[in-house]
């Protein structure tokens, strides 16, 4: 698909994605298709950015508006929840993945992919996972020994009330695979949701202190410090400079 003249500020990648799909350009009654083990051969040929920056989160505490706001930095590319790197994190739990399927490799390659320069002057790649990916961290710190890992986290019964408005893919049982949680399926058919999503968090606070105490460049960021107070951390941990004209843009 092609994406030329559409900024990636939306909320999420799909939302660009469906933009995309509206154009003239994309319109087409066949489907491509692909191979994965073309990614490697395409990832590698194509002017690509390495990442400046993974930023985890706990779910509603502040990541979609920051990667919104990084996106408008004039040098960065931000990608926000790819659903692309979702399906190869996750292919081995729903399916048997094809011979030789590596996760890791395959990631790899796609982020080259996305991050591919747009206009040629781009100096920075942000990526926001969806939340359950901070279970793959050691694997994400195996192919980017040295990019900052932003933690982002919000008090847990706040999360729990933003939920019950509408709750996100996690926090209802079964939409995502129970094992990538480290539960047995046997046990959450039945669970109420706020406990369900009580024991979601639960593993998700007790990774972050895996995360915190194990690496060196894990970066902890609260929601309360706000999202000019979370965009400011976020460029500093990550060596890029601000100008007044992106931080008034921001602030708006």
């Amino acid at each position: 698909m092609q994406l030329k003249g559409i900024p990636f500020t939306d909320p999420f990648f799909e939302e660009t994605l469906a933009k995309g799909r509206s154009k003239i350009f994309n319109s087409s009654r066949f489907r491509p298709a692909s191979a994965v083990d073309l990614l490697a051969a395409w990832g590698t040929a194509l002017p690509h950015i390495p990442p400046t920056a993974f930023i985890f989160h706990v779910s509603r505490c502040g990541s979609t508006l920051l990667s919104q706001l990084l996106g408008l930095h004039p040098l960065c590319i931000s990608l926000a929840e790819v659903p692309f790197f979702d399906d190869i994190i996750r292919l081995p739990f729903k399916t048997d993945a094809p011979s030789g399927f590596s996760v890791s490799e395959t990631l790899s390659a796609a982020i080259r992919l996305y991050g591919q320069q747009r206009i040629g002057n781009e100096q920075h790649l942000i990526i926001k996972l969806d939340s359950w990916h901070m279970f793959f961290w050691r694997q994400l710190r195996a192919l980017y020994p040295e990019v900052p890992f932003i933690l982002l986290y919000r008090r847990p019964d706040e999360v729990v009330r933003s939920h019950r408005k509408l709750r996100g893919m996690h926090a209802v049982p079964g939409l995502i695979e129970p094992v990538v949680f480290g539960f047995d399926p046997k046990e959450i058919h039945a669970a109420d949701l706020d406990d369900y999503l009580a024991r979601v968090l639960e593993r998700y606070f007790s990774t972050y202190l895996d995360i915190a105490s194990s690496d060196s460049r894990a970066v902890l960021l609260n929601y309360e410090e706000g999202p000019l107070g979370l965009l400011h951390n976020v460029a500093s941990s990550c060596g890029m400079a601000l100008n007044e004209t992106h931080i008034m843009e921001a602030a708006k």
